[in-house]
């Protein structure tokens, strides 16, 4: 695709220094300061060698090269050299940022229909994360461990304090809409949670979801006496689980770990000592209930959410919405741009982690 910024630009010829150069950036083998010093080697004279912006034949130059191979000293380098590079375009028409996108899209998604491309995604590698980083001028980022512990992950919330951890996770993880908890959870997801599934299962379905579906996560044991409603405190159990992850997805903007839920359940039984939630949990555990169990089931049916043409449940108009948005602020109008306001209206921006059920369960440690 011509643009103004790729006038005047040649594709390297076969065989020619340059060629090797775009050769090394596709080896694994080869150290990136290695590679630095070939550049520096073969494109001597400054900026003002027209090597640097040369193209292979898809229309790739250095810079998208380095970036599609996860090499992120040599993303930086060349932008330090030819900082225009960046929104130079190849043939597709991507810059190198969004080839950079385009060529992880398979770590996300491992599977192609029924072919198996990888192992089930659990965030972009650190290479990734620096790329991105330096591509879009977000450095200082913070280097992540490949598996972060749910812990860690609970205690950021929405608008965390620590910025430089937020914006990495939410590199690491796909978010692009900015405003993932712990770089995952998306206003939408958030929703799905807080509004649909929960307001689904109890308001809408009430006695008939024990009688009929409740509890697939549990065990048979567990299933049976939630179906049965013999001991009330099963039920009970399960609605308050449910109720407190709606609450840490709308209100208190955390992830619905399992030990975020125990905390507002024991934040709750402070408040009113009267309360018997603590109690009634215990026993659904000593019955063999779990969060777990329940979240599972949860975020199960949140996906029914984004199987449907979720567009629907953008209209403020329509009456689930409006029952939806008085739930969340408790009839009162919220404030524009706050994350309740964003749950339940237009205002929900897209996120590349809408609709990754399995993977956002999965990061919330069940």
């Amino acid at each position: 695709m011509a643009t103004p910024e790729n006038q005047n630009i040649r594709q390297v010829p076969q065989e020619s220094p340059i060629q090797r150069l775009f050769s090394l950036l596709s080896q694994t083998d080869i150290l990136e300061p290695g590679i630095i010093a070939h550049l520096q080697t073969t494109l001597t004279g400054g900026p003002a060698n027209p090597g640097w912006i040369m193209t292979d034949r898809h229309g790739d130059t250095l810079l998208h090269k380095a970036a599609k191979n996860l090499k992120p000293q040599v993303t930086k380098f060349l932008l330090t050299q030819k900082p225009e590079l960046a929104k130079l375009t190849n043939h597709e028409g991507l810059t190198p940022l969004k080839a950079l996108h385009d060529s992880v899209d398979s770590m996300r998604h491992p599977f192609l229909g029924t072919f198996y491309r990888g192992p089930p995604f659990a965030g972009f590698p650190q290479s990734y994360i620096f790329c991105v980083a330096v591509l879009t001028n977000q450095e200082p980022v913070c280097s992540v461990p490949a598996e972060i512990d749910t812990t860690i992950l609970s205690n950021l919330t929405w608008t965390s304090d620590d910025d430089i951890i937020l914006k990495t996770l939410r590199i690491k993880y796909g978010c692009t809409c900015g405003h993932c908890i712990a770089g995952f959870l998306s206003p939408k997801m958030r929703y799905a949670l807080s509004g649909f599934a929960r307001e689904y299962m109890f308001e809408f379905d009430g006695p008939s979801y024990f009688a009929n579906d409740a509890g697939s996560y549990l065990p048979d044991e567990t299933r049976e006496m939630l179906r049965a409603g013999h001991n009330p405190a099963m039920r009970e159990a399960f609605r308050s689980i449910c109720d407190y992850i709606g609450q840490l997805c709308a209100k208190r903007n955390k992830i619905p770990s399992a030990a975020n839920v125990m905390a507002v359940a024991q934040a709750q039984a402070q408040e009113n000592p009267q309360s018997k939630t603590v109690e009634v949990l215990e026993e659904f555990f000593k019955q063999g209930g779990t969060i777990g169990g329940v979240a599972k089931e949860m975020f199960e049916v949140a996906g029914i959410y984004f199987e449907t043409v979720d567009d629907e449940f953008q209209d403020p108009t329509l009456p689930f919405n409006k029952y939806l948005a008085a739930k969340l602020t408790k009839g009162k109008s919220a404030e524009p741009n706050t994350p309740s306001k964003m749950l339940h209206t237009k205002k929900r921006p897209r996120c590349a982690n809408d609709k990754e059920i399995p993977f956002v369960t999965r990061l919330c440690g069940y």
